[in-house]
C-alpha cells in the first residue's frame, strides 16, 4: 500500500512537494488579489483628482494641505474612496467568499478585524492625505504592508511543520532533491532546523555543499 496517497499528513514525505505548491500558489494569489486592490485604490485617486482638475492632468496638489490648490472636499473624496475600495463588500477582496459563506455583518467591528489581516495600512493611507506627493506615499505604504504579507504568508506556509513528527520525512524530501551525503550531515541538527530548510528551499538558497557546510557531522570526541 502507497502510505504517500493514503496518509492526509500534508508534511508526510509523499505530500511535501503537493503541499508547497498548493501554499505557494495560494499565497501568490492573496498578493495578487492585494496588489490589484492596491492598484484600483490609485485608479480610483486619480479619477477623482482628473473630475476636479479643470484642464490637463490629474493635479495632486488638491489634496496637498500645504498648497495653494488644496481642496478640502476632495480630499474628503479620498478619504471615503479608500474605505471603499478596502471594504468588505469589494468583489476583489480575498475574503469575499468566506465572508460570504459566514454572513458576516458589515460593520465597524468587523471591518476593522478584517482589515488587520491584509490591509493595516488604511489607516496611514487615510492619515496621509494631505502630505505633498500623495502618489508616492500610497506606493509607499502598498508596499511596505506587501512586504509584511510576504514575509508573514511565508512564515505561516510552514508553521504546522513539527520537527519531531515530521523531521525524517523533510530530511527525506530534501535528500531526494539535493542528492547530499547523509554521511557528512548531522540528521539531528537538521531535524531541530526543518523550518528553516524548507524556507531555504522554497528560497532557493540550498544545495548540497550548502547542506554539506551548514549540517556537518561532526566527530564524536574519542
Amino acid at each position: 500500500m502507497n502510505m504517500a496517497k493514503n496518509n492526509k499528513d500534508p508534511w508526510h514525505k509523499g505530500n511535501i512537494e503537493k503541499t508547497l505548491e498548493k501554499r505557494k500558489g495560494d499565497r501568490r494569489n492573496l498578493l495578487n488579489v492585494i496588489q490589484a486592490m492596491d492598484s484600483q485604490l490609485i485608479h480610483e485617486v486619480t479619477e477623482i483628482l482628473q473630475k476636479h482638475t479643470p484642464q490637463g492632468p490629474a493635479d495632486w496638489s488638491l489634496i496637498d494641505s500645504q498648497h495653494k490648490n488644496y481642496n478640502k472636499d476632495v480630499a474628503d473624496l479620498v478619504r471615503k474612496k479608500i474605505d471603499e475600495v478596502y471594504s468588505l463588500d469589494s468583489k476583489l477582496h480575498p475574503l469575499k467568499d468566506v465572508i460570504k459563506k459566514a454572513n458576516l455583518e458589515k460593520n465597524y467591528f468587523n471591518e476593522q478585524l478584517v482589515k488587520g489581516l491584509y490591509f493595516r495600512h488604511t489607516h496611514e493611507l487615510k492619515k496621509g492625505i494631505g502630505e505633498k506627493d500623495y502618489m508616492q506615499v500610497m506606493k509607499h505604504l502598498h508596499k511596505g504592508n506587501l512586504d509584511r504579507i510576504v514575509k508573514e504568508s511565508g512564515e505561516y506556509m510552514l508553521s504546522d511543520v513539527e520537527p519531531d513528527v515530521h523531521g525524517e520525512h523533510v530530511i527525506d524530501y530534501l535528500h531526494d532533491k539535493y542528492k547530499f551525503d547523509k554521511e557528512k550531515v548531522s540528521k539531528d541538527l537538521m531535524k531541530t532546523k526543518v523550518h528553516e530548510l524548507l524556507a531555504g528551499h522554497l528560497d532557493k538558497t540550498l544545495s548540497k555543499d550548502y547542506l554539506h557546510r551548514h549540517y556537518k557531522k561532526h566527530k564524536k570526541a574519542a
